[in-house]
């Protein structure tokens, strides 16, 4: 088992953060015709449906075969064999290798501060909404007077 699993038998997983961790086969029940064979990844911890294994055969094969702790069993026997991710894995977007940045929830994105305006009506109607004061008037703190007794 652990030989088919270096030489990744039951394929690798399809997430990307994972680098092609390989998989190890596992059922879901250890009752017979309940489900098929799944395998797992021990790198992202998740369950998938074989699709690298001859779909005609992982069809056929019962879950059960391979019973529901062996993932947890092979993995506390060769843990050599667990691959953790990273702590902390900073993933860099990019497009044809230019990197993404300014898009809205990106850690580049800087919202801007400043109001631009076009014309003197648009200037008038912001002005008209903030009551005639001005830009100082509307940054300054606001002071509460104290409550009396």
């Amino acid at each position: 088992m652990y030989g088919k699993f270096l030489q990744g038998v039951y394929g690798q997983c399809p997430r990307a953060l994972c680098n092609n961790q390989n998989m190890v086969p596992c059922g879901m029940s250890d009752k017979l015709r309940s489900s098929r064979v799944k395998v797992y990844c021990c790198k992202c911890e998740e369950m998938y449906i074989p699709a690298e294994m001859n779909q005609q055969r992982s069809n056929a094969l019962d879950g059960a075969y391979f019973g529901a702790s062996i993932a947890h069993n092979f993995f506390a026997t060769y843990q050599k064999a667990i691959t953790l991710p990273p702590k902390v894995y900073f993933y860099q977007p990019t497009i044809f290798g230019f990197k993404v940045a300014g898009k809205v929830g990106s850690k580049y994105h800087q919202p801007r501060k400043d109001v631009v305006i076009n014309t003197q009506e648009e200037q008038a109607l912001v002005n008209a909404k903030m009551g005639g004061k001005s830009e100082k008037e509307l940054e300054s703190p606001i002071k509460l007077k104290p409550a009396s007794r």
